[in-house]
């Protein structure tokens, strides 16, 4: 039987995905909204907002996330 050509799943695209979850962990979701800016990506990865007290500050910034393998 032939095997099937299915998509690779990257290292880099991994680490992408590892990177990301990492950051997520890092912001309490009571403190902070984090936006994935990755869709169309010109180097900003993701943006992250603070709140307070349930209320939106209008305080953000902008994160690039770079990962590498040890």
């Amino acid at each position: 039987m032939e095997e099937q050509k299915l998509p690779k799943y990257a290292d880099s695209k991994h680490l992408e995905n590892l990177s990301a979850q990492a950051l997520r962990n890092i912001f309490p979701l009571d403190r902070f909204i984090l936006r994935d800016e990755r869709s169309e990506d010109y180097g900003i990865d993701f943006s992250i907002e603070l709140l307070s007290k349930g209320k939106v500050l209008n305080f953000r910034s902008f994160i690039q996330l770079k990962a590498v393998t040890e």
